[in-house]
């Protein structure tokens, strides 16, 4: 079963960023890329992919200067 989680500091995504790094997806790798990068925005939010209570993937949506 999938369901999506809005992130937040609280989720351990230690073992999803493990994994993308030896994966080699280095923008999923840690807190620092895959969320702080947005903080300069004035908008963002992310969130995460579980599949059967596993974090699978992410996305993120952000604005944009007018």
């Amino acid at each position: 079963m999938y369901k999506i989680v809005e992130w937040t500091e609280d989720l351990d995504l230690s073992e999803f960023y493990r994994e993308a790094e030896q994966k080699g997806f280095f923008n999923n790798s840690s807190q620092k890329v895959m969320i702080d990068c947005f903080r300069n925005e004035r908008e963002y939010n992310a969130w995460v992919l579980y599949q059967d209570d596993k974090i699978v993937g992410s996305v993120a949506a952000h604005s944009f200067p007018e």
